[in-house]
């Protein structure tokens, strides 16, 4: 702790106490709060559990890669690519077309594509590919990739009741902070804030129920006679 507390003040050039009270008392009170009040909305199903297992034990595929911003050249460099199924002539390619840094530098190496990773048109075209072929043209956004598979790693561990427990946690962590998200940003939305330093105001959405908070009395500016203005009881901070 200690050294994460040394690292916190080197790097971002806060104290402790300003650490504690600005980022991790709040993290902690939102955490407490959401698992109170939406407990039965963080659940990790079965299925989550399968496919946790799959991410992060089961195999990946060990591709090479080249990525084209042009369909027209995509399906010039893919016939190429076909006419010789071999890794190495496939990382000439990706070194000479390529368009992206890293891969172009490494002769398309990329790393292994795993399963369930957020990327699923790209996953699904991997994991349908045997050691030696080529992909169709995989188009990502305003991106055409073109994979070679090498083959596949070797799963971790194929026993699942082993790591269960360790899906579980990350993954009821995980849905967690996706709860503490909603939760802030929804503090936000329902909240009336009255900024006088700033001179702005956020009234509630009424689509979010809380017309009545609009009907409070409007605060007044400040006066020059040195005094703070008194938020009204009933408006939230």
């Amino acid at each position: 702790v200690k050294k994460w507390l040394d690292t916190v003040a080197e790097e971002q050039g806060l104290s402790t106490e300003r650490y504690l009270d600005q980022l991790v008392w709040p993290t902690v009170a939102l955490k407490n709060y959401v698992q109170k009040t939406s407990a039965a909305q963080v659940e990790v199903s079965e299925e989550d559990l399968r496919r946790g297992f799959e991410a992060n034990f089961g195999p990946r595929c060990i591709c090479r890669a080249i990525m084209l911003n042009n369909q027209r050249a995509a399906q010039e460099v893919w016939e190429e690519a076909r006419k010789n199924l071999n890794p190495i002539y496939f990382g000439q390619l990706a070194a000479k077309y390529s368009i992206d840094p890293q891969s172009r530098s490494l002769n398309g190496e990329v790393p292994p594509i795993q399963r369930h990773g957020g990327r699923p048109t790209l996953e699904a075209e991997a994991f349908k590919l045997k050691q030696g072929e080529v992909s169709g043209i995989i188009q990502i956004n305003d991106f055409y990739l073109i994979l070679f598979c090498e083959g596949y790693t070797k799963p971790i561990t194929r026993d699942f009741e082993e790591v269960k427990n360790e899906i579980y946690r990350d993954l009821y962590e995980k849905k967690l902070r996706v709860e503490m998200a909603k939760a802030y940003n929804n503090m936000l939305e329902t909240a009336r804030i009255e900024n006088f330093l700033a001179g702005t105001r956020q009234t509630p959405d009424k689509s979010a129920g809380t017309q009545g908070l609009s009907q409070q009395p409007q605060l007044q500016q400040p006066s020059g006679t040195g005094r703070a203005a008194t938020l009204p009881q009933s408006s939230p901070r």
